[in-house]
């Protein structure tokens, strides 16, 4: 980062000098990636038409049985439930190299679109949906299952790729990072418009 061209040129230029002796200049990927857009649009429901909640948490490899034996049996004690609200809970997962592994559940309901589905989903995802008025009960216990597996997540030791409003940040902050945020919340923000709940702060 540079105030222009000329600055951030000569900082390349002694970077390179430094380094060139212990190996060869690699092509500048990481910018090129970011740049890109290497995933295709896709539509905000599921494809049978009904909502779609995904949320995560990455775990290490060794607490990820323990996690496992809880959030199964959440899912089988909700089960009368979730099939008399017409809803299914999928998951979704993946490696990453030997650091953890990436966990997606996503819960699916029977639901009408609004005006963030309609403009993010194709016609074809739109023209599949059944339902005809508003699911309010569904929504509901959707964010409250959601809020217990996230609850889930925190006690098996889950990090997570986002903060904002979804995972409980405040919840493991000693009291001295907590002060702090709360006193530049305060300060930047002393009416509470920005972002009203993100990070637990209100």
């Amino acid at each position: 980062e540079g105030h222009g061209l000329r600055e951030i040129s000569g900082q390349l230029a002694a970077v390179r000098a430094a380094v060139r002796p212990f190996g060869a200049e690699m092509t500048n990927t990481v910018p090129m990636a970011m740049r890109a857009q290497p995933f295709n649009t896709y539509d905000m429901l599921n494809g049978d038409g009904r909502r779609q909640l995904p949320f995560h948490g990455i775990f290490q490899w060794s607490r990820l049985s323990d996690f496992n034996r809880a959030y199964r049996a959440l899912l089988d004690a909700e089960a009368t439930r979730l099939t008399g609200s017409q809803m299914n809970v999928i998951s979704v997962y993946s490696g990453i190299s030997t650091n953890g592994l990436l966990f997606e559940p996503v819960i699916l309901w029977p639901d009408v679109a609004d005006a963030f589905h309609r403009r993010h989903s194709s016609a074809a995802a739109l023209s599949k949906i059944k339902a005809t008025t508003p699911n309010l009960e569904a929504r509901a216990y959707a964010a409250d299952l959601r809020e217990r597996i996230v609850a889930l997540m925190f006690e098996h030791g889950a990090v997570h790729m986002q903060i904002g409003k979804t995972y409980p940040y405040l919840r493991d902050r000693d009291p001295a990072q907590t002060a702090i945020l709360r006193t530049i919340k305060q300060a930047m923000d002393p009416l509470g418009l920005i972002n009203p709940g993100a990070l637990g702060l209100g």
